[in-house]
């Protein structure tokens, strides 16, 4: 193998984690990721680029519209975990605003998750001053196509940065997968939400009647419980899910990571329904712990249990549908 090809392969498969990364952390409204970067980016863009740039919040604590700046080649960065177009207008609003288009001649915004295709945004020449989407916007894949470029003893600076800055997971510290993030995120907005819509008493909060057939003899204490989860966590997943905060592409891959993982579950616990559950509930608090995220158990329990009312957790078995039948 070329040096430079395990040069590049080190490079990329960095820099997807920490894009990996990032957009999880974002997912669940933690962006300190972004703010750590700020300093590690701009040791990385010096390398890669040839610039000097410093983290400006070291003379300006929580300066706007930049993170990083280079006086000497009148170049200005910010790092964002953020893509959308709104983001970018944003920051170019605060770089006009703050006149810092008279010390700089260059803002790069660099998307630490991953770019838009594209942004309308019309390319901006004012004095010395330009910033072209197509150019100035750049994420993990267009630094990847810059180093490509460098010379092999500068590609070799870059895996050094980029080893001593970003911990890969090892066999025992998997990277987390959508599903799950997607789980995390479902649990924590319920966790951290209050609706004010009522619950509807009457409502059936079991349809198929999945409870009394996988609890049995525990099936009337559950359900008990689950009812009155459903009066405080029902109306608050409504809400979050009429808001688009979690779409129906991630729902359908939710709920075959459940349907896949609950039966597993079930069968190597010789389908101990009661067994398996507990354990499913310690597997979804215990990635809470790990992943440094404040949650409420008893949404855990809720999001579970709607689940399994909903033909998600421990769906029934083909085995089992032919003795219903």
């Amino acid at each position: 193998m070329l040096i430079q090809e395990e040069h590049i392969k080190i490079a990329a498969t960095h820099l997807a984690i920490l894009a990996e990364y990032t957009d999880s952390m974002s997912s669940l409204n933690l962006h300190d990721c972004s703010v750590i970067s700020e300093n590690f980016f701009s040791q990385l863009l010096n390398i890669v680029y040839g610039y000097e740039l410093k983290n400006i919040n070291l003379i300006e604590h929580n300066a706007t519209a930049i993170d990083l700046y280079d006086s000497k080649s009148r170049v200005s960065v910010q790092v964002t975990s953020t893509k959308t177009l709104s983001k970018v207008k944003d920051c170019l609003k605060k770089f006009r605003e703050k006149e810092l288009y008279k010390d700089y001649d260059k803002l790069f915004i660099y998307i630490l998750t991953k770019k838009q295709k594209s942004y309308s945004i019309e390319a901006i020449n004012e004095g010395d001053f330009e910033f072209d989407s197509k150019i100035h916007i750049l994420d993990k894949n267009d630094l990847l196509k810059k180093i490509l470029d460098l010379s092999p003893a500068l590609q070799k600076e870059v895996v050094d940065t980029l080893q001593a800055g970003i911990k890969l997971p090892t066999e025992n510290e998997p990277l987390i997968s959508n599903e799950v993030m997607t789980i995390i995120n479902l649990i924590t907005l319920l966790s951290n939400n209050v609706s004010d819509e009522p619950f509807d008493e009457a409502s059936i909060i079991d349809p198929n009647n999945k409870i009394s057939r996988r609890f049995k003899k525990k099936a009337e204490m559950i359900e008990d419980q689950y009812f009155e989860l459903c009066t405080i966590y029902e109306p608050i997943l409504n809400s979050v899910e009429k808001s688009n905060d979690i779409d129906s592409v991630k729902h359908s891959k939710v709920s075959a990571y459940l349907k896949d993982h609950s039966t597993r579950l079930l069968i190597e616990n010789e389908r101990d329904a009661m067994k398996a559950f507990d354990i499913l509930i310690e597997e979804v608090t215990s990635l809470f712990k790990k992943s440094g995220v404040n949650y409420d158990e008893m949404a855990v329990k809720f999001f579970l249990l709607k689940s399994l009312t909903q033909c998600n957790v421990f769906p029934l078995l083909r085995s089992e549908l032919k003795c219903i039948t």
